[in-house]
């Protein structure tokens, strides 16, 4: 229930409506783990629906096993069995890299699947030759197309994605039904079916848009210095794994800068912590408002700060750092300003194996600032 108070405040954030629009304004790090909460999910749905066509395989062999002889009715079974083949195979294939255009693909099978079963029985249906108890067979499964866009509910998609897929779901449910003139069933009016079908795509709309908000919420929650705003450790641990794995298959420059700030102690003994906490939020308003577009900070912990700056060399990292930073600086309450003293380091020149060596060389590079005088950006080992 909180997880949905939640998400009704974040649907009245008006800066926040396009996260539940489109992707475009979604982090790198939350469209990730979005993305694996998707492909996990489309694994469990798949899990379930490969099981359910067995079930309907197995009653229908025992109540009339004296259909399984015509052809038409052999066509439709081959087709359920093949739906749960399908399914099995999508729910156990190995694990997909969490990337969103793998999720949507994992999503789209997954409505592929009893769609074109759905397709194929009308087919039948309209234009083969086939007997009543056929017909009976193929209309029990009528639900199941039904069912699956039910379970669209149950991911967390934006609202564009949601209304492509419940346009495309409708306008293929809607076509044999409209335009193959045999009802879905027995005395069941096929508009009273397609609207049975529009209502239910309106009921995925809403509970996956809540879903959405309600998982961005719990993950701005997690992810968020509560002080600062800024991503905390954790969060900028995972998003350091990502841009270092993008920089390296687009091969572009990535610099990672360790900042510190100089006689933090003395501010917190000297003011209090609260002219501490001030100048700490201070300083992660300079870090976002003046790093550049696709630029990330991270409060590290304590007074550290870490920004990861894809596309720039160190040496363009350590000039725009140190603009902002002097041109920028918190206040103290003596009316001087506060320094900080940082390390750059660069994936390619660093020749760096891992992110976190990136990180320990860069916070190495910040030590020796302190060293040396402090108020300074080191991107060098030389001494």
């Amino acid at each position: 229930m909180a997880n949905y108070f939640n998400a009704l405040q974040f649907l009245r954030s008006d800066e926040k409506l396009a996260i539940i629009l489109t992707t475009r304004r979604h982090q790198a790090i939350f469209q990730r783990e979005r993305s694996r909460d998707i492909l996990l999910r489309v694994k469990l749905i798949a899990a379930i629906f490969s099981v359910l066509p067995l079930i309907r395989f197995i009653i229908g062999l025992s109540i009339l096993p004296w259909i399984f002889h015509i052809p038409s009715s052999l066509a439709i079974e081959a087709g359920l069995f093949s739906v749960a083949m399908a399914f099995s195979a999508l729910a156990f294939l190995p694990a997909w890299k969490p990337t969103l255009r793998n999720a949507r693909l994992a999503v789209g099978l997954l409505l592929l699947i009893p769609v074109s079963y759905f397709l194929f029985t009308r087919w039948l249906i309209a234009y083969g030759h086939i007997s009543s108890s056929s017909i009976m067979l193929a209309n029990s499964d009528l639900l199941l197309p039904l069912i699956v866009m039910a379970f669209i509910s149950v991911f967390p998609l934006v609202f564009l994605e949601i209304l492509v897929i419940d346009i495309t779901l409708i306008t293929v449910f809607a076509f044999p039904l409209l335009f193959w003139f045999h009802d879905i069933a027995p005395e069941i009016d096929n508009f009273a079916v397609i609207w049975f079908a529009i209502l239910i795509a309106i009921i995925s709309l809403i509970a996956s848009i809540s879903q959405l908000a309600a998982i961005h919420a719990l993950f701005t929650q997690a992810s968020t210095d509560p002080l600062t705003g800024l991503y905390n450790r954790r969060a900028g641990e995972a998003l350091s794994t990502l841009l270092c794995a993008q920089a390296e298959r687009h091969h572009h420059a990535l610099s990672v800068a360790f900042l510190d700030l100089d006689d933090f102690k003395y501010v917190n003994d000297q003011w209090g912590h609260e002219t501490g906490d001030r100048i700490l939020r201070e300083t992660a308003d300079v870090l976002t408002c003046g790093i550049r577009t696709g630029d990330v900070a991270v409060r590290w912990g304590g007074e550290e700060f870490v920004v990861f700056m894809p596309y720039a060399t160190m040496e363009e990292a350590k000039y725009h750092l140190d603009t902002l930073l002097t041109t920028h600086a918190p206040q103290k309450p003596d009316g001087h300003y506060i320094s900080l003293s940082g390390g750059i380091a660069e994936l390619w020149k660093d020749h760096a194996q891992r992110v976190e060596d990136l990180v320990d060389l860069a916070d190495r590079r910040m030590y020796a600032a302190k060293m040396n005088g402090k108020k300074q950006i080191v991107i060098t080992d030389k001494k």
